[in-house]
């Protein structure tokens, strides 16, 4: 007979046959759990087989995992009421909470850790749990978290308190505590310097940002202020339109002027034009994109056309059919800054974009040798790293090569040299 063994008893010629597959079932059942009797049976729970909460019949503290057999508490779980059952007392413990310290976001994201499953609230102020205004968008296990905000800069305290299963909750509130302090930035864009307004006509000053909510503008002579051009614009929208009133500063001379684009919240960030501009009366007798408009005698701004010649340009040159750049039709002569007109005569990532005589920057293509890349490296089918076709050959910073290495080591061993030297000289 397979998967069995015999067992010869006491007495005389008697053997037992016992099935292997039974005796596995039993080990199994055995290792399933360390109780020996049914649950709620008086030796279900002991000090070498503690029960879990809920469980029982206990007689000491030490046969339960809690630590805590409440005596007579049965009929709460349907037992006879004089059946002793362990029970969980303790309030979740809390842990591992963030943020700290600094944060670069002022939308960040509360969270910690508690030793069992446990629901958790919130609040700005130390309260009881259920006067915790805030429940945890992720809670109700053991790991849980809330994102909060926006919140402005400067320090801020939360307070958490957490409840178990078994009703147990916190006396007392954990405390995150951390501080908002964002990278904040504003660069002007226009006027930039150089440039000559004209009284009576309106300009967009254009500007951009990050983490700045509205901005203030203002006009300087020098150290003296001209005064605010406008205050609270949403910083998000990039631009304003300046109507140049006739009688603006007036009794002052308004060359070299400066513009300051400044944070309302923090007016410690701000941008202004790289170098001063003007604003003088208004010579223009036509209107913008008029056919007239730009002239030797009433040159235009970066921006502003037609224009026929660079001697109808304040700054730069005058770019031929390229009006479709500012909104115009493409046939259009527009005045542009020499820093702001781009060599290449393609779109981006075109088999013709990058050549030798108009080489790209690192993260651009399409090129096709290194000559093609004011990096001197042209990486082969690498576009899928910038969202484009693998195939796609991309100019990259160039990689340091094992020859450079040796060349750059043997450069520091002669140094090295050198300072031996010095110091042999020195001490004698």
């Amino acid at each position: 007979m397979k998967n069995t063994i015999s067992i010869r008893s006491k007495g005389p010629g008697k053997i037992i046959i016992v099935s292997l597959l039974a005796l596995g079932a039993c080990f199994a059942v055995q290792a399933a759990s360390c109780h020996v009797s049914a649950p709620w049976s008086w030796n279900y729970c002991s000090s070498w087989c503690p029960c879990s909460a809920g469980e029982g019949d206990c007689d000491t503290n030490d046969e339960c995992i809690t630590g805590y057999c409440s005596k007579d508490a049965g009929a709460k779980y349907g037992q006879y009421w004089e059946t002793d059952v362990c029970e969980d007392i303790t309030p979740p413990l809390i842990y591992s909470l963030g943020p700290s310290g600094n944060v670069k976001t002022n939308n960040p994201s509360l969270s910690f850790k508690t030793n069992e499953s446990a629901d958790c609230k919130y609040d700005t102020q130390d309260k009881s749990f259920s006067q915790m205004r805030y429940s945890f968008e992720n809670t109700g296990g053991k790991d849980h978290n809330s994102s909060v905000g926006p919140l402005d800069d400067g320090s801020h305290t939360y307070y958490v308190r957490c409840e178990d299963e078994w009703g147990n909750e916190n006396y007392y509130s954990a405390k995150i505590v951390f501080s908002v302090g964002l990278d904040r930035t504003i660069d002007l864009l226009f006027p930039k310097g150089g440039e000559i307004l004209r009284k009576g006509n309106s300009y967009e000053i254009r500007w951009e940002s990050s983490n700045v909510k509205s901005v203030g503008i203002k006009a300087y002579k020098g150290s003296t202020d001209l005064g605010l051009i406008a205050y609270g614009i949403p910083a998000d929208s990039g631009s304003y339109l300046w109507d140049i009133s006739s009688d603006f500063g007036k009794g002052s001379s308004l060359e070299n002027l400066t513009l300051r684009v400044f944070s309302a919240e923090q007016e410690s960030v701000f941008d202004e034009n790289d170098s001063g501009f003007s604003i003088k009366e208004n010579c223009h007798t036509s209107s913008l994109w008029s056919l007239d408009y730009c002239t030797p005698s009433c040159p235009c701004n970066p921006g502003e056309g037609d224009c026929d010649s660079d001697s109808d340009c304040v700054l730069g040159k005058c770019s031929f059919n390229v009006g479709e750049k500012y909104g115009q039709i493409s046939t259009y002569d527009v005045c542009e800054r020499l820093e702001d007109i781009s060599c290449h005569t393609t779109s981006l990532w075109s088999l013709d974009y990058c050549t030798p005589s108009c080489p790209c920057s690192a993260g651009e293509g399409d090129c096709d040798s290194d000559e093609d890349c004011s990096t001197g490296y042209c990486a082969l089918n690498t576009g899928a790293e910038y969202g484009q076709i693998s195939t796609l050959d991309v100019c990259k910073e160039k990689p340091v090569s094992t020859g450079d290495l040796q060349s750059m080591k043997e450069k520091l061993d002669a140094l090295t040299q050198m300072i031996l030297k010095l110091q042999q000289m020195l001490n004698k």
